[in-house]
C-alpha cells in the first residue's frame, strides 16, 4: 500500500494504484472512515483499522472499475507525506560521516550517544518544492 499526500485545493490523502491516485476520503462510505482518511496524521492515528478500511474501499473501487478515472500520479502535485507534523525530532548520531566532513571527530559506533535535535515544523516541504531560507542568519542548507 502506497500512500501519498497531494494537493487538490488542500491536502488530500491518496492511495496509489496502477499509477493513479485515489482520494481515500472520497471513497469512504461512513463518517468514521472518512475521518481516518482526512489526512496522514489521522490515518496513522487510526492504525490497523485505517489500513483495513483502505484495503476494503480500494477493493470495492476496483470491483466497480473506478481506477481509470483517477488522476495519474504524475499529474498531481505531491506534498510532504505528513505535511502537518506536530514535531520533528532527529538524531544526529546517524550522520557519522557528516561529523567527519565538518571537522568533527566521530566516536566509535558502540560508544556513540545520539544527539537529539529538533527542527521547526515550518521546515517541511514536499518533493520538488523550494527550500526557503529565513534570512541573513541562515544563508545555506545542508542535506539533513
Amino acid at each position: 500500500m502506497r500512500l501519498v499526500t497531494y494537493d487538490d485545493g488542500g491536502p488530500r490523502l491518496g492511495l496509489v494504484r496502477e499509477g493513479r491516485v485515489a482520494d481515500l476520503a472520497a471513497l469512504a462510505d461512513d463518517e468514521t472512515t472518512r475521518l481516518a482518511f482526512s489526512g496522514a496524521r489521522s490515518f496513522l492515528a487510526a492504525g490497523d483499522a485505517a489500513i483495513a478500511a483502505a484495503r476494503r474501499v480500494m477493493r470495492e473501487a476496483e470491483d466497480h472499475g473506478m481506477v481509470p478515472s483517477w488522476p495519474a500520479l504524475e499529474a498531481v502535485r505531491l506534498m510532504a507525506p505528513v505535511p502537518d507534523p506536530r514535531k520533528i525530532l532527529a538524531l544526529a548520531g546517524n550522520y557519522r560521516e557528516h561529523l567527519r566532513e565538518g571537522g568533527g571527530v566521530a566516536v566509535p559506533k558502540e560508544r556513540m550517544v545520539p544527539n537529539v535535535f529538533i527542527k521547526p515544523v515550518t521546515t517541511i516541504v514536499g518533493p520538488g518544492e523550494a527550500i526557503r531560507l529565513p534570512g541573513p542568519l541562515c544563508t545555506t542548507v545542508d542535506y539533513e
